[in-house]
């Protein structure tokens, strides 16, 4: 199986161009789209309506939904310095596992952002979604974990 991975980007990014020049789903059996680090770590990663544009968007240039994957960081990120923290470190200091992805200056994926792109999953029967730091995230046991989240709030 090949994937081809990429950080979401803002819309005037060359990245859109490359990838309606290229024709990726042509050579690729899989195309995940990460939300957070590398990339913009600005209300943009958390935001559904930027993600619900970027499945739009990618589909309009012809990618089949069932080759599309979201992907959610298990990193926050300070706002202002960029500095990384793990998810299940941000819940230990008291961030909320299920709101609107700020605390005490950090930018983070709370299970509500991965509800919110676990539908648009469903909604539009993408491939899938991952999480690829599974490390920092809580044990998928724990009720506040994302993968938690992606399996039973959806």
């Amino acid at each position: 199986m090949f994937v081809f991975s990429f950080a979401v980007e803002p819309e005037d990014s060359p990245l859109w161009n490359y990838i309606k020049l290229s024709k990726i789903e042509d050579y690729f059996d899989v195309i995940s789209v990460h939300f957070g680090h590398p990339g913009p770590t600005d209300e943009s990663v958390i935001n559904d309506t930027v993600a619900r544009k970027t499945v739009d968007y990618l589909i309009n240039l012809g990618i089949p939904p069932q080759k599309l994957e979201l992907s959610v960081e298990t990193l926050g990120f300070m706002e202002r310095t960029n500095r990384p923290i793990d998810y299940k470190e941000l819940i230990k200091k008291g961030a909320p596992p299920y709101s609107d992805g700020h605390f005490d200056g950090y930018i983070y994926q709370s299970q509500k952002q991965v509800v919110e792109k676990t539908r648009i999953i469903e909604e539009k029967t993408l491939y899938g979604f991952s999480l690829p730091t599974i490390l920092n995230d809580l044990p998928a046991k724990n009720n506040s974990s994302l993968l938690h989240a992606a399996f039973y709030y959806s």
